[in-house]
Parts: C-alpha cells; sequence; structure tokens
C-alpha cells in the first residue's frame, strides 16, 4: 500500500520546485511511472497532491465530485496547474477533509448561488 502522505525525507529537498523533485522521486520508486511523458504543465494525483498540499486520496474525492477539473492520459487522471490553482481558489474557505464535508460544501455552494449571496 503506497503513502497518501508526501514522505518526511523528501522535505529537505523542496527549496527548488516541491512538485518537480516529488516527481522524480516517484520515478526512482515506480518503475513504468514517468511524469516526463506528460506535456509540460500536465501532472499526475502524486504532484498535484503535493502542489495543493493534500493526499492522492483526497484528489480523487475532489475529481469524483466535480470540483477538481481533468484530463485522461491513459487509465491516469492529470491535471493542470490552473485548473488547481482555479479549485484552490473557488473553494477556499470551505472544509473539504471528508467526503460528507464535500457533499456539505457543494449544497451550500448551490444555495449561496441560488439566493444571490456570492462566492
Amino acid at each position: 500500500m503506497r503513502s497518501e502522505q508526501p514522505r518526511s525525507d523528501l522535505s529537505d529537498s523542496f527549496e527548488s520546485d516541491p512538485v518537480t523533485v516529488y516527481s522524480e522521486k516517484l520515478k526512482e520508486n515506480r518503475p513504468g511511472y514517468y511524469p516526463s511523458d506528460l506535456k509540460p504543465g500536465y501532472w499526475f494525483a502524486p504532484e498535484a497532491a503535493v502542489y495543493l498540499n493534500s493526499t492522492e486520496r483526497k484528489i480523487s474525492l475532489y475529481r469524483r465530485y466535480g470540483l477538481l477539473k481533468y484530463a485522461k492520459f491513459g487509465k491516469n487522471y492529470v491535471y493542470r496547474q490552473s485548473w488547481l490553482d482555479d479549485f484552490a481558489e473557488a473553494w477556499s474557505g470551505y472544509d473539504l477533509s471528508n467526503e460528507q464535508k464535500v457533499k456539505c460544501a457543494i449544497a451550500e455552494k448551490k444555495w449561496r448561488k441560488a439566493h444571490g449571496m456570492g462566492y
């Protein structure tokens, strides 16, 4: 079973770009996993999770509920940095820590929109 959190031994090397460093570590540890196969600007879920300071599991949850835009790359999902930024901006201030809270946040946002209360 793979770890959902970035490993602590990577934290020292985050002085540069954390996503690039994490991609290189994943490439070393996962045979057949090559982030360089993607067009520049597209990331797999592990890099997206690092960028959003989240977990792969939560990235999947956000994708399933339509909160996070994605594209398919073979059998994998990929994310652009701009899509991750849009997600972070649109859902800042909401507690998205588990599935039930995601459902509540979606309902609250729909209610606010229907009643002209912004966000």
